[in-house]
């Protein structure tokens, strides 16, 4: 299937780290950062306040005006004539990233100091405003549909049922490997 496995002797279990997985950062960007209490009037002095959260996280709470955007789509989404920008999520290191890409593109932005979760003030649920679609991640066939229910359960007992259809078939070369 062309995975590489390898096997490591001789480890013990002193090698072994607990907690959860920590996933390596490169070093940070030293961007412009602003504190959250500095936010309010830079909203009104015209900046547009960008949240890069995951788009679930994004909509059970983000700061009130923020606009969701996915980082990848951010230059394109923003169009030729950005406001200066102020970038969040949940820690605050995605959006040091995404400022730093924005301000190499000639776009002002800063980053805001200890991300959504330094925010002390009003904390909004919903779609918000959008500037990215909300694809970023997978929906399954059902999910948001007026699809009932029995309908969704019928075609999983269809799937759950392949194997033993084909196994009735006998008409191709399809075999089940494992258990």
């Amino acid at each position: 299937m062309g995975w590489d496995v390898w096997v490591l002797d001789e480890a013990r279990p002193a090698d072994w780290r607990d907690g959860p997985h920590q996933v390596p950062l490169p070093p940070l960007p030293d961007v412009p950062l602003i504190a959250p209490s500095d936010v309010p009037v830079r909203l009104a002095a015209g900046n547009w306040l960008i949240d890069l959260a995951p788009s679930p996280q994004y909509r059970r709470g983000h700061i009130a005006g923020a606009r969701f955007a996915i980082r990848s789509r951010l230059p394109a989404d923003l169009g030729a004539s950005a406001p200066p920008l102020i970038v969040t999520c949940p820690d605050g290191v995605l959006a040091r990233l995404a400022v730093a890409d924005l301000r190499a593109q000639g776009i002002p932005a800063t980053a805001l100091a200890g991300g959504t979760a330094a925010w002390a003030g009003k904390i909004e649920a919903g779609d918000g405003t959008a500037l990215s679609p909300f694809a970023d991640r997978y929906r399954r066939p059902y999910e948001g549909t007026d699809a009932p229910r029995e309908a969704m359960q019928a075609y999983l007992d269809w799937e759950f049922g392949l194997v033993a259809q084909l196994e009735r078939d006998g008409t191709h070369g399809f075999r089940v490997v494992g258990p």
